[in-house]
């Protein structure tokens, strides 16, 4: 190929790169971030966290920040190993994922377009539209808040261009340096970090490996060893891959059995996130402004979508792997141009003859290899359109009958959820197919007989709609007026396209239409909403409140974010005509993400929480199994989010256990009657079957004319109106007492008043419960005799049957409209309340505390009834899975005090009484190892998640250190893998050199 040429293709790859800037420019040139929930609240939180002990000089081996402590790096979507992420680990967040979907992008389109050129042999324009097609495809576009499947995703082009080398080059017995280089490739989608993105990627080369010799099989009945060979050729590649990636992919293994992927997903949920039929036309095609759910996006244009059914039914008639290979007509040969047969008439007789026989095999051979190329082509225009149908059927996944075929019979199906990711095929496929197509169109090889069979094909596609076009989710009618229109356009642009004289700009043109089309669809993407920077880097005043704690603590958020935040107007004044009202609305949800920590955003601040969130290999089994105590049993997460699975503040003791601290929670339920505020954060019941009274002290100084309640009943149905169901007795510092009636049917009444027949009727309605409308809660005034600064209240049961449920209080003085809310439990003190609530358990344990008494449970289920037992008093005793039981020692004080707490390394001392166990509220976890006194010792597991080591009596120093061997037999792997890799490399190049006579 000459200078020129070579030029000509580093121009349109630079113009890839300037168009990807400029589809992006938002993020990349600008200080705006992305603020969508899986990119603010998932990677952020851990590329930071990533970016800071990498700057240190430290491997981040552990998280202790979410899920109670959970494997950092075995956790594969952190992609710690990756090494494109290297670099960009001295920048802030937001740019680090701006600029790793800005290169990715890039990279994908680069990547397609030497794949079009070298192995598929598009002329520049063909490769160019399929390059910019792909890499500014819905399908990408929809995934840069996945970072991680969008790096993963990109490689699967420069994947089947070195493997189709390599399967040329050793059909050739040549170097097998592409073997090598695949290999690496391999290796590296691994470490980008998403397991079902890879799957993807590898089951598509698996098939690009054996489809040739397939396709041969299936058309002369042999070629049995060249599906061998492409397999074995497979086989070494993904084995190269896997031996670089150990380092990664060992310890991601050792997770994944302790994870609830271990034994594959349930069908019903491998099948979630499967695309409905009905929305095939909104996923398939552009939707110009209509929301659709990001896993379904997956559009290329009209443009690329007419080109490509034209690629498919053209009949090449030139080789498209010859720019000049000689064309043919009814078997003639019609010019001989390599010889220079055009000045034969110059030689003498014998040497015309000569040049003649030399013109004429110089063109069989040309004819020949042309012919070779021509059905290679086919062969993988064959592959594009089989891997376009595959991409499709499967991103059905639940609605695809065969899918439940492939998920039991087909390794790795049953692993992963999502099946609309499958949609990446299709638009790969769809991409290389619109490169044919203008591949096609360049050459000037569509005839009319082509083009208007290419219209029928079109006319019975659109025909064969209108049966089902009733149960397809349909645009609105301005969107349907721009898809005819593109319709209209692209169609005709390609049927004059034979015909066009001015070749280059007939190719401008349709290169533009396709950009323009592509560039007009993004704007509806994420990546064109960015937020202000502040939407990261701003500190909202719950997460200033717990950060001035620093002990060493958990948290727990029970709130959603359904609230308005105070400082709303002030954010919409700040950015108004700055941003967009799409863009301010992110800002704000971001900001409420923030104020509530939820789900990952712990991780960014360094606080521990007993929450996370996590769609792959995390959380742990034990833990998804462990929220049983605090949830119903269909209302559990796979993948935790408690923030959002919760509707009350759980039990306190099992928050103890857990060393909550703090709990967050929001007002939204929470009631103002009559211009008085109720916190309704908690409820504590008293009555038959719990306790008979609840007293409330430590009360603020607050002078008191009237006590409000908002409570209700259970169990009360047969109380008659005005039957007295509890006494409310007030005190004072005077010592002045006063004694008040809560009566059925006048200040309080049955919750579920319909659901029953009440013998009582109903008090006054201010509320309903929160996870049933049909339940109220009851409000009334206890009017006081003259006003008091109350010390004491108690609240006594006295109806012979039923239960009081008293959900808020609040001091009033009506003299002033004053009041003061009252916090209805005696485990937990209000100790922030802005946009949040934040509360204080005051009973909570410590993260390493002492237990004397243990009891040795076998199976899980029977662990966790027993945890469940109101008579299991965490840090009391500890209920092992194996170990030494004791029974509780009489007398003496226990010291434990925590000396140093690292992710990686915990130093505890404890002074023991007598006997016992150390309990460290952290996950129990493979790799972890403990020391006592210098001397290895055993981890039990502890209260089904915890670790817990056996202390005799006396003083002992106890230090815990996670050393996976996972990691290092995993880094022991791949350090042999690259240095055979780097050897076998420069082998191949020293050989390769020799043949090209280099030195």
């Amino acid at each position: 190929m000459s200078r020129h040429r070579y030029l000509a293709d580093f121009l349109a790859i630079a113009l890839l790169l300037l168009l990807t800037l400029l589809f992006f420019w938002k993020i990349a040139l600008t200080n705006l971030v992305l603020a969508g929930l899986d990119v603010s609240t998932y990677f952020y939180p851990y590329k930071a966290y990533a970016a800071e002990m990498v700057r240190r000089g430290q491997l981040p081996l552990w998280n202790p920040y979410l899920f109670m402590g959970v494997p950092y790096l075995a956790n594969i979507q952190t992609a710690l190993f990756y090494p494109l992420n290297f670099p960009l680990y001295w920048l802030p967040s937001p740019q680090m994922v701006a600029c790793s979907i800005a290169l990715h992008i890039f990279l994908s389109g680069l990547f397609l377009y030497l794949f079009a050129r070298i192995s598929l042999g598009f002329n520049r324009f063909g490769a160019f539209l399929s390059a910019i097609t792909f890499a500014f495809s819905g399908f990408l576009g929809a995934q840069v808040e996945h970072i991680n499947q969008l790096n993963v995703f990109i490689w699967l082009p420069l994947l089947l261009l070195l493997f189709d080398l390599a399967r040329r080059e050793t059909s050739e017995r040549g170097s097998f340096i592409f073997i090598l280089l695949a290999g690496l490739v391999v290796g590296l989608q691994f470490t980008a970090g998403h397991v079902q993105a890879s799957y993807v990627n590898l089951f598509a080369l698996g098939i690009y490996a054996i489809f040739p010799a397939l396709s041969k099989l299936m058309r002369r009945g042999k070629r049995r060893g060249e599906i061998l060979h492409g397999l074995f050729l497979y086989a070494i590649v993904v084995a190269i891959g896997l031996g670089l990636a150990a380092v990664q992919l060992l310890p991601t293994y050792e997770l994944s059995r302790l994870s609830i992927r271990s034994g594959g997903l349930p069908y019903r949920r491998a099948v979630s996130f499967s695309l409905n039929p009905r929305f095939l036309l909104l996923s398939l095609l552009p939707t110009f402004g209509q929301e659709v759910f990001s896993e379904y996006i997956a559009y290329v244009g009209f443009a690329p979508l007419v080109l490509a059914l034209f690629g498919v039914i053209a009949q090449m008639t030139h080789s498209l792997a010859l720019d000049d290979a000689p064309a043919r007509k009814n078997g003639k040969i019609l010019h001989l141009r390599r010889a220079g047969a055009s000045d034969v008439g110059l030689y003498p007789l014998g040497e015309r003859v000569r040049q003649m026989t030399r013109s004429l095999a110089l063109n069989v051979r040309l004819y020949l290899l042309g012919e070779r190329a021509r059905q290679r082509d086919d062969l993988h225009r064959g592959f594009f359109v089989c891997l376009l149908l595959g991409g499709l059927l499967l991103a059905l996944g639940g609605y695809n009958p065969f899918y439940f075929l492939l998920y039991k019979l087909v390794p790795g199906f049953d692993l992963f959820r999502a099946p609309a990711r499958w949609l990446y095929l299709y638009t790969f496929a769809a991409a290389v197919l619109a490169g044919f197509g203008a591949d096609s169109l360049q050459r000037g090889v569509v005839e009319y007989s082509m083009r208007r069979r290419a219209m029928k094909i079109l006319l019975v596609s659109l025909i064969s709609l209108l049966p089902i076009s009733p149960l397809l989710e349909w645009p609105p009618m301005r969107t349907l007026a721009i898809w005819s229109g593109l319709a209209v356009l692209a169609i005709g642009f390609v049927l004059v396209g034979s015909a066009w004289r001015q070749r280059r700009a007939y190719l401008f043109g349709l290169g533009l239409l396709v950009i323009v089309e592509l560039f007009a669809a993004s704007r509806q993407l994420a990546y064109n909403r960015p937020t202000a920077p502040e939407a990261y880097s701003s500190l909202r005043p719950a997460v200033a409140h717990l950060l001035a704690d620093e002990g060493l603590y958990r948290l727990l958020s029970v709130s959603d974010i359904s609230y308005d935040p105070g400082d709303l107007n002030e954010i919409q004044q700040i950015f108004k005509g700055q941003m967009s009202q799409e863009q301010i609305y992110n800002y704000v949800v971001a900001a409420k993400q923030k104020e509530v920590l939820a789900p990952n955003l712990p991780l960014l601040y360094r606080l521990q929480s007993v929450d996370g969130y996590d769609g792959g290999v995390l959380p742990l089994r034990r833990y998804v199994e462990m929220q049983r105590l605090l949830l119903p049993e269909e209302r559990i997460s796979p993948d935790g989010r408690l923030w959002q699975r919760l509707t009350e503040i759980p039990e306190a003791r099992l928050l103890s256990l857990f060393n909550v601290k703090y709990v967050i929670a929001d007002k939204v339920h929470d009631v103002w009657v009559d211009g008085v505020y109720y916190d309704l954060g908690h409820t504590v019941v008293i009555g038959e079957g719990a306790s008979s009274q609840l007293v409330l002290r430590d009360l603020p100084g607050f002078t008191t004319t009237s006590l409000g309640i908002v409570s209700y009943l259970t169990g009360s149905a047969s109380l008659p109106d005005g039957a007295i169901v509890a006494e409310v007795m007030v005190s004072d510092e005077l010592g002045r007492v006063e004694r008040h009636h809560l009566r059925a049917g006048v200040t309080t009444a049955e919750g579920e008043y319909g659901r029953f027949q009440v013998q009582h009727g109903q008090a006054r309605v201010v509320h309903h419960w929160r996870d049933n409308p049909q339940g109220n809660d009851y409000h009334a005034v206890l009017r006081l005799n003259e006003a008091m600064a109350l010390r004491e209240i108690v609240v006594r049961y006295l109806a012979p049957r039923g239960r009081l449920h008293l959900r808020g209080m609040s001091l009033i003085d009506e003299r002033t409209g004053t009041s003061e809310s009252l916090v209805v439990s005696n485990q937990f003190k209000l100790v922030h309340s802005g946009d949040v609530k934040i509360y204080e358990n005051l009973d909570n344990l410590p993260r390493a505390f002492i237990v004397h008494r243990a009891r040795v449970i076998e199976g899980d289920e029977r662990a966790i009834a027993a945890m469940r037992d109101g008579a299991f008093l965490p840090g009391g005793e500890a209920i092992l899975s194996s170990g030494k039981r004791l029974e509780a020692a009489a007398g003496g004080v226990d010291e434990v005090r925590v000396m140093s707490y690292q992710p990686e390394r915990i130093v505890v001392e404890a002074d023991l009484a007598s006997e016992g166990y150390l309990v460290l509220t952290d996950a129990y976890y493979p790799g972890w190892r403990v020391r006592v006194d210098g001397h290895e010792k055993e981890i039990q597991r502890a209260d089904y998640l915890f670790r817990a080591v056996y202390l005799p009596q006396g003083k002992h120093l106890v230090e815990f250190v996670y050393d996976p061997p996972s990691l290092k037999i995993g880094a022991a792997i791949s350090l042999v893998t690259s240095f055979s890799l780097a050897l076998g490399l420069g082998l191949a190049i020293a050989h390769k050199l020799r043949q090209w006579q280099i030195y």
